[in-house]
């Protein structure tokens, strides 16, 4: 009898045995945006996708979108409080719990951000990470971990009037966010109206607002170019980009130091790649969504060099930033410095990985 017992155990063992190999750890991912927005939810589901195959199964993502989950301005707080694993932030709409962070990519670089590329600007965020210990720490004391930096278009301007100069701007309203931006909108003449993403659309085509500030990708996701046909760009180019990339993909710590050696060097791996991978969406994204616009009827206009040099010299924004970061007892002018420091070295060709 007693060896009957132990046939059964061990054939049990033996079945149970494919399973527990196979055991499967389940995040979830939070996306305040829709799926489709390019710079979040495709970067995202081509990051869970990879990480899937990786792990052959063992760590699988479910990816939340349209903020059923979480909402935009509260992810970072809620994947602290393990609601999720990863997800999405934006930090200009959590300053106070990302200062740094939140005055980098609330302020535009009117002069070097004009000149910098998608790739210039997130090599330089993830140097700037690596740099300050203080960077860091403001993801540390949330138990988080950025592992890709996405970077966005530059923003551009999106009026229902006929928008082709600087001048053009006097007296809009213009839809603004974050603390910074919508100083730079007052110092164009016009007047900055605060208002979330989902909004613009409505308010634009009711005449709330007369425009709109968001990047092109985002404009043609939003079919904002049924509502507006005029779009002027903060430069000769695309316009001037942020400091920093605007969102970033994080995830817990403790979520990351569950998972195997292997599984978790596949998750590292994969995200540093995605850096590379998500520069690459991004180009398409900004050339096609041009395209878009172009074939909606949306007359692009870029602002003279003549016009960039006028807007440096009334937005000093960029440096006051930097020392309101130092009234804080952060390094607000030190990050600032190197940033500019590094933006010089990458467009010379020499930043080194």
């Amino acid at each position: 009898m007693k060896a009957s017992i132990r046939v059964i155990a061990t054939s049990a063992a033996i079945a149970l045995a494919p399973a527990a190999a196979q055991a499967q750890t389940q995040w979830v991912y939070n996306n305040g945006w829709a799926r489709s927005h390019v710079q979040i939810g495709a970067v995202a589901e081509e990051w869970i996708d990879k990480i899937g195959k990786a792990t052959e199964g063992r760590l699988k993502i479910r990816h939340v979108p349209d903020g059923a989950l979480l909402k935009t301005d509260a992810t970072l707080e809620g994947i602290a409080r393990g609601v999720a694993q990863c997800g999405a932030i934006q930090p200009a709409f959590t300053p106070s719990l990302l200062p740094i962070s939140s005055t980098l990519v609330g302020v535009l670089d009117v002069e070097l951000g004009n000149k910098l590329d998608l790739e210039g600007v997130t090599r330089i965020t993830q140097k700037l990470y690596d740099e300050f210990k203080e960077f860091r720490a403001e993801f540390e004391t949330h138990g988080v971990r950025p592992l890709i930096f996405s970077p966005t278009a530059p923003y551009a301007i999106f009026s229902r009037k006929p928008t082709a100069t600087l001048a053009d701007i006097k007296g809009q309203k213009i839809r603004a966010f974050g603390t910074t931006l919508p100083k730079f909108q007052t110092a164009m003449g016009a007047t900055p109206v605060a208002m979330a993403f989902g909004e613009m659309y409505t308010s634009l085509q009711t005449g709330v607002i007369d425009a709109a500030l968001t990047d092109p990708p985002s404009a043609a996701t939003a079919r904002i170019y049924e509502v507006t046909k005029y779009m002027l760009t903060t430069g000769p180019d695309q316009g001037a980009g942020m400091a920093a990339t605007t969102i970033l993909h994080v995830c817990r710590e403790d979520a990351l130091a569950k998972l195997s050696e292997a599984d978790r060097a596949s998750v590292l791996r994969i995200s540093n790649e995605m850096n590379k991978r998500g520069v690459e969406i991004m180009k398409k994204a900004v050339a096609d969504a041009h395209d878009t616009l172009k074939k909606a009827g949306v007359k692009l206009n870029h602002m003279s060099a003549a016009e960039v040099d006028s807007l440096t010299k009334i937005t000093p924004y960029f440096d006051e930033s930097a020392k309101e970061l130092d009234k804080q007892g952060l390094p607000g002018t030190k990050v600032f410095t190197r940033y500019r420091e590094l933006a010089k070295q990458y467009l010379a060709g020499n930043l080194k990985d």
